[in-house]
């Protein structure tokens, strides 16, 4: 997400990485629990472990512009596949 590290409500009894493949862990807690992953090979895939929306600080408004971005581009995209049809 292009934060180096931010503070977050992390409210989780469970690791977001026990269990599963993800490729790429993108932040972790100073507890050594996964808070973040990413999947590089998609347009955008991103997990948190934390509430976003519950906070106001850079680290929000950083994943959040970057989930606006991938939905434009994924719409522009869809947009002109409709047009080329």
């Amino acid at each position: 997400m292009g934060v180096g590290r931010c503070r977050v409500n992390s409210l989780r009894h469970r690791d977001v990485m026990a269990g599963s493949a993800m490729p790429a862990m993108t932040a972790l807690a100073d507890d050594g629990v996964v808070e973040a992953v990413e999947v590089d090979r998609q347009a955008f895939c991103a997990g948190v472990q934390w509430h976003p929306e519950c906070l106001a600080n850079a680290c929000e408004g950083d994943f959040f512009a970057a989930l606006v971005r991938a939905a434009r581009a994924y719409r522009e995209v869809r947009m002109e596949s409709r047009w080329q049809s």
